[in-house]
């Protein structure tokens, strides 16, 4: 995930694995995905074209990532 470089997936910048004291340090972002979607009037619905385009980049970041996640699985099962 720290490889994996992409406009739509939050950089993953450091990670702490040591138990009790799991962390993982990501890229600061201007706001978020759900601040996008719920910063809105209660009751009021986002305009078609900007939950659509929200939807699309979505969709491009989950296929980035699913292909760094296959790519690291056939690596360390070629070892």
């Amino acid at each position: 995930m720290g490889r994996c470089d992409h406009p739509n997936i939050c950089k993953l910048l450091a990670a702490c694995l040591a138990p009790p004291k799991l962390c993982l340090v990501m890229e600061l972002m201007d706001t978020s995905l759900e601040s996008l979607i719920k910063g809105q009037m209660p009751g009021q619905l986002l305009p078609l074209p900007k939950l659509l385009h929200i939807a699309i980049q979505v969709a491009q970041g989950l296929e980035v990532s699913r292909q760094n996640s296959t790519n690291r699985t056939r690596a360390s099962e070629a070892r």
